[in-house]
């Protein structure tokens, strides 16, 4: 079985913009929830650290 597997990350600040590419790249609407790596991985907007990350998994 094959896993897709779609994540952005997204700062405080830039959440809904990334929410909104993440639809509109992929049609589906992303499970948001906290990034537990927040000093790993930087918002697609600003490049400061994210606080969230959106992720869909599709098998």
């Amino acid at each position: 079985m094959v896993f897709k597997k779609c994540e952005f990350y997204a700062c405080e600040s830039h959440v809904e913009y990334v929410i909104d590419d993440f639809i509109n790249l992929y049609g589906v609407t992303p499970d948001l929830n906290f990034n537990d790596n927040i000093n790993e991985v930087c918002c697609e907007y600003c490049h400061e650290f994210a606080k969230y990350v959106l992720r869909f998994i599709e098998d």
